[in-house]
């Protein structure tokens, strides 16, 4: 039946819409989701970046502070004046004014000993002042295995060896060197040599200036046991953990992170405000058209001239009161009228007339059925009057009598 399609078209048009801001919400929200947590993954990954960096950097920056060492060590033992001097008598002086005085404010060694083969001191500054002290005093048991590393190598073979140590002064690259000439030969007997050492302490200032150096926030020395996020162990030659550089992390990515945030909530926030304008805007639509589908529906099963249900909308209503009827079990009662002499009336009076007495017929029955009932026009002169209820019948017979009775008297239209 025709009633049966009009709600479809609005129903359609308005679920459209809905599903359109609704799936613009979830791609907005999806977007926004994706965008930060790449955001995350990427900071992420910049801190990962920088942590390895800095690790890197400040194992290098100790492997550089200890080579520095090296060096300075070799070109102070493989030194033709200093394989003179070392093995000379009256060298003495020439070894404190070269070696001990080169130890006050020295970037490059702040400590020098000079052994012979049976390990004992011929001469130790420390800081530009001569120091008394044993080696095993002074450096402990990490001192004795580069010596004895040197002791065993042949002249051929660089006879040097370094390494981190700790001293009763604090963690120093410590070198030891075979004082030669500096194409490597030497006269002396082999229970004869002399062996230069070096040590150079990673101080507070050595420290501050290696983080200058490789730009390393924070950098600091600390114990082997203390905790950390993030270090370096210092280890000697025997594998002994010293101590550790540690420094802060710079989480550059979170730092980039915070920089952009406020953009980015900025971003969201418009996009937030941008589909709640849609809603109010979808909203109010759905609104116009719902206001405009129901005049529509209206319009559509209301009779123009009248104001009363045309044929669809009698049809509609009937089948509802048909379903309601079988619910509870009431009866349905539908009154057809069909005005006799009607085409006269027009052919006499005019069309004018003939809309009149149609207008006027249609207002007595809006006051004679009653307000529960269905009053429809079919078209032309034809009525139709549907009752609902237990009493429908009788009622029906009622109506019926009133309208004949209605219809007895003239209807008078102007003059």
């Amino acid at each position: 039946m025709p009633h049966r399609n009009i709600r479809k078209p609005s129903i359609g048009r308005r679920v459209a819409v809905a599903g359109v801001l609704f799936a613009f919400a979830i791609v907005v929200v999806i977007v926004t989701a994706l965008v930060l947590s790449a955001l995350g993954e990427v900071s992420h990954n910049v801190n990962a970046l920088d942590d390895q960096r800095s690790l890197e950097t400040t194992t290098g920056a100790l492997k550089t502070f200890q080579n520095q060492l090296a060096a300075t060590l070799n070109d102070y033992a493989a030194w033709d004046d200093a394989a003179d001097h070392a093995y000379s008598p009256d060298g003495s002086e020439w070894l404190i004014n070269n070696y001990g005085d080169m130890t006050v404010n020295s970037e490059l060694f702040d400590t020098a000993v000079l052994i012979d083969s049976e390990r004992h001191i011929l001469l130790a500054y420390h800081n530009g002042s001569p120091v008394n002290w044993t080696l095993a005093d002074y450096f402990g048991d990490g001192l004795a295995d580069m010596i004895a590393r040197v002791e065993g190598m042949s002249v051929d073979a660089v006879p040097e060896a370094s390494g981190f140590v700790k001293t009763r002064d604090g963690i120093a690259a410590t070198g030891v060197a075979l004082v030669r000439n500096k194409n490597g030969l030497l006269s002396s007997a082999a229970g004869e040599r002399r062996y230069l050492i070096f040590a150079r302490h990673l101080t507070p200032e050595k420290v501050d200036g290696l983080a200058q150096t490789y730009v390393l926030n924070g950098l600091s020395l600390l114990p082997a046991d203390s905790p950390a996020a993030f270090f370096v162990n210092i280890v000697n030659p025997r594998g002994t953990v010293l101590g550790m550089l540690t420094w802060h992390s710079q989480m550059p990515g979170d730092v980039s992170l915070r920089d952009v945030k406020p953009r980015i909530l900025t971003a969201v926030g418009l996009i937030g405000l941008f589909l709640l304008a849609l809603l109010i805007i979808g909203t109010a639509a759905l609104r116009k058209l719902k206001a405009d589908e129901a005049l529509a529906r209206h319009e559509l099963l209301q009779d123009r001239l009248t104001g009363l249900h045309n044929r669809p909308g009698l049809f509609l209503g009937l089948n509802e009161r048909l379903e309601q009827s079988q619910g509870d079990d009431s009866y349905v009662n539908l009154i057809y009228l069909d005005l006799d002499g009607f085409k006269e009336v027009n052919d006499s009076f005019g069309h004018g007339a003939g809309d009149l007495l149609i207008k006027g017929v249609a207002a007595a029955l809006k006051v004679m059925v009653p307000k529960n009932a269905l009053l429809a026009r079919l078209g032309g002169d034809e009525f139709a009057i549907a009752l609902k209820g237990n009493d429908a019948r009788i009622a029906g017979r009622k109506l019926c009598e009133d309208l004949l009775a209605l219809f007895s008297e003239p209807f008078m239209i102007g003059e």
